[in-house]
């Protein structure tokens, strides 16, 4: 439910920022009010059949991830003394905002079709059908690996005490395969290149940035976040048209 609060407060929020500022036209205010309806309904769904996700996959290819993983991570020089918790904590959970202002933008401008598309596409068959296929936790629950006395620990804790106890709320589910929050970055990222060129630089760094931090505070083994980028940029792919 995260997801979809943030997405409710970035709407009224830019929205009216950008009607006053100019930078969006009223007369496109049905057009985003439907785009808008349809984005939050699919982001209650997603967060509903997220808690399902993870009973129904148990988790099983957690070593099959965890093995191949050991070629491809990142550096093991890359551990949770990397980054200040503080920045590690900002940087993960500033991409619900970042998310949700990418989803406005799409939602008003006559250029965001495509983006709305190949969001629905990562989340349909990245964040549900290989979620389901390839279940994994992650290492800090699979390891125990992450940075302690940040949010996203507590979170963690919060998570699977839901998971244990069988009070799983909407959006609790454990999911790591593939990492959405890199493959939703990855989309911004595109994004930015295709539309607002000049925010690409940014966006790329939030991207490496995001990938950095998921493997960090335990959320993500670095393969989860590579798989991501694949489907994203083959979501981006084919939803020009």
């Amino acid at each position: 439910m995260t997801m979809l609060i943030a997405l409710v407060m970035a709407f009224l929020g830019w929205s009216s920022a950008g009607v006053f500022l100019g930078w969006v036209q009223p007369e496109n205010t049905g057009r985003a009010l439907i785009r808008f309806g349809m984005v939050a309904m699919f982001a209650i769904m997603v967060a509903l059949a997220k808690p399902h996700i993870s009973w129904a996959g148990e988790f099983r290819s957690d070593w099959l991830i965890q093995t191949v993983d050991g070629y491809v991570s990142l550096p093991r020089m890359i551990n949770a003394n990397t980054l200040p918790i503080w920045l590690a904590d900002l940087c993960y959970w500033s991409w619900f905002h970042v998310q949700s202002a990418a989803l406005v933008w799409a939602c008003w401008s006559d250029h965001g079709r495509r983006l709305l598309l190949a969001w629905v596409m990562l989340w349909t068959f990245g964040g549900t059908v290989l979620a389901l296929l390839l279940s994994s936790s992650g290492p800090f629950y699979a390891e125990g690996l992450t940075q302690t006395g940040s949010v996203s620990a507590a979170w963690q804790a919060r998570l699977a005490e839901a998971w244990c106890s069988g009070r799983q709320f909407p959006g609790s589910g454990i999911s790591a395969m593939p990492s959405m929050h890199v493959g939703v970055a990855c989309l911004v990222a595109l994004a930015a290149y295709n539309r607002r060129y000049w925010l690409w630089p940014a966006a790329l760094a939030f991207l490496m940035l995001t990938q950095i931090v998921t493997v960090v505070q335990g959320w993500h083994w670095s393969i989860d976040g590579y798989v991501s980028i694949v489907l994203a940029m083959l979501a981006w792919m084919i939803s020009d048209g």
